[in-house]
């Protein structure tokens, strides 16, 4: 008996070390052998479950984690651990139940209270997922990645100041930001204010994510005798995006198996000039690191549209629709504001034609809304809603970013609305190209606040969608202000959820208008400065040597 137990045990240890060190398949074959030989031993099936998490099959991890539950019920891990392969599925109503169980058994349980907290996030639930992340930090108050989730949640609740939000990022920075010491050293460093500059790009997103659509037209489109790029990927798996964005920059580093004071070594040793954050408080950020003035300038771009809270970030790179002058009071950072639009975005390389107004054969207008799900917070629910109180023939097809389903909880917020579900068309996350397609078959997209689209509203613009946009006063509700104010279509942006709903009725009202604008939304948009990467890559190096002129002229 105890030689078959020391056998399992030896099984085991060995499962983890091939595990940690990538042997996938063989600490696979390790744990389903411990498994055939002591069928009951939660550890086993535990530990198979966390492996195949990590490949992705998800369902599978459930089955194991679901044994371990049931022959240790106490295993709190055990259930959160279903949460989190719940969450992969996009199955986030019964998540929740299986966090709540964990944190019923270990009620101290931070980390299940952060992924409940997300859970919550992730059906747009953002005030309570906000009391949950604030009781994961009285339990670990020194998370900064809890911490910044919930930066994240208040970006997503309408009715916030904005003062409110800066105050929250603030507390971030100095709860979390506090230096080690790791700076460059001044006198080392070259101040000629026209030399080539080393940029340094980090980010968890050189992948395929919505950051590469704009960070790949700039690397491509550097003056490189005016710039040499250095990129730090915390990517923990690569695809064919990561080896194109690899193939763009001039020196590439993977850092996602290193800790913080290893990367800020590393940065340290390629004496970069300009260091740019471009992930702010999404998941994967290393700005902990920009705490240790790693770089004579720092800046933070692109992933996160609001200020990351940190005194050391010196910039944050935006434009004036984006964040207009009263924005200033609500940044650590100095705003360097790009004369056109804070993106420029790569159209896909192939793509269907936008094809005719789908209206004119449907016999009525189809809107489209194509966002992440925790955008979609109860308020922009009730706002869609009149949308199509308003258009009593409308249909609206959803498609959530991100996630393989949509909850049908989401039916049921539209349906306390008085919008049945015949009305509504649901999509769960699909292929690049069929979101492309689905394009085809909506007349007019409609806008998410107070976290306004990006990415998806390029996609919607390219395939001749025209999307409605609310503009706040907040920097994460202007971003769809920025892109339609730089193609000269100001007349899609609304200040008032009643203006929001005119809007609509207006552009549904005449489908002749309608079917032009569909026309020209494509080649409007590739002729816009929007899509001239040349142009962006101009300006925004024109940004950068004002930031190293200015800290040059400081070193004088």
């Amino acid at each position: 008996m105890k030689q078959a137990r020391d056998r399992v045990d030896r099984l085991l240890q060995e499962a983890e070390v091939l595990q940690r060190h990538g042997s996938l398949a063989e600490a696979e074959r390790r744990y389903r052998r411990a498994i055939a030989l002591s069928a009951t031993r939660p550890e086993a099936h535990f530990g198979l479950g966390l492996l195949l998490q990590e490949l992705d099959r998800h369902e599978e991890a459930l089955s194991r984690y679901a044994v371990a539950a049931a022959s240790q019920p106490d295993l709190a891990e055990a259930h959160n651990n279903m949460g989190n392969s719940l969450q992969a599925l996009g199955r986030h109503d019964e998540a929740l139940a299986k966090y709540e169980t964990a944190i019923a058994i270990r009620p101290a349980y931070a980390v299940a209270f952060c992924n409940l907290a997300n859970a919550l996030s992730a059906l747009a639930r953002h005030r309570e997922a906000v009391a949950r992340y604030r009781e994961a930090l009285a339990l670990d108050p020194d998370d900064s990645s809890t911490h910044s989730n919930l930066l994240m949640a208040l970006n997503y609740m309408a009715g916030l100041a904005p003062g409110a939000i800066f105050d929250e990022h603030k507390a971030w920075g100095q709860r979390h930001a506090r230096p080690r010491g790791n700076y460059f050293e001044p006198r080392t460093i070259n101040c000629a204010p026209d030399r080539r500059l080393r940029i340094g790009y980090i980010s968890p997103d050189f992948r395929q994510h919505a950051v590469a659509w704009f960070i790949a037209p700039l690397l491509k489109a550097h003056d490189r005798n005016q710039v040499e790029t250095v990129c730090f990927a915390d990517v923990p798996k690569g695809d064919a995006i990561t080896e194109r964005l690899r193939s763009l920059a001039h020196h590439w580093h993977d850092i996602h198996a290193l800790g913080d004071v290893q990367v800020a070594e590393l940065v340290r040793e390629q004496r970069i000039d300009i260091l740019v954050d471009l992930a702010g408080h999404t998941g994967g950020n290393r700005l902990r690191i920009f705490a240790d003035r790693l770089a004579p300038v720092q800046a933070t771009w692109l992933g996160y549209l609001n200020t990351t809270g940190l005194a050391t970030m010196d910039w944050r790179i935006t434009d004036g629709t984006a964040c207009p002058a009263e924005a200033d009071g609500f940044h650590t950072e100095a705003l360097a504001r790009l004369a056109d639009c804070q993106w420029c975005y790569q159209p896909p390389a192939t793509s269907p034609e936008p094809g005719r107004l789908p209206a004119t054969a449907a016999g009525h207008v189809t809107l489209g809304a194509f966002h992440n799900l925790a955008k979609v917070n109860d308020e922009v629910v009730t706002l869609w809603a009149r949308v199509l109180k308003a258009l009593p023939e409308a249909r609206l097809v959803l498609a959530a970013a991100g996630s393989p389903r949509v909850p049908d909880s989401l039916a049921i917020r539209f349906a306390d609305r008085g919008i049945g579900r015949e009305r509504l068309e649901l999509h769960g996350q699909m292929s690049f190209d069929d979101y492309l397609r689905l394009h085809r078959r909506i007349d007019l997209g409609l806008d998410t606040f107070p976290y306004s689209g990006g990415t998806s509203t390029f996609h919607s613009l390219w395939m001749g969608v025209p999307v409605i946009t609310l503009a706040g006063n907040t920097m994460t509700s202007r971003g769809g202000a920025s892109i339609l104010g730089g193609l000269g279509l100001g007349g899609l942006v609304a200040t008032s959820v009643d203006g929001y709903v005119r809007t609509a009725a207006r552009l549904a009202a005449d489908l002749d208008a309608l079917a032009k604008l569909r026309a020209e939304l494509r080649p409007c948009l590739a002729s816009s400065p929007l899509t001239d990467a040349s142009r962006f890559a101009r300006e925004i190096e024109r940004s950068y040597r004002s930031m190293w002129r200015q800290w040059c002229a400081g070193r004088v």
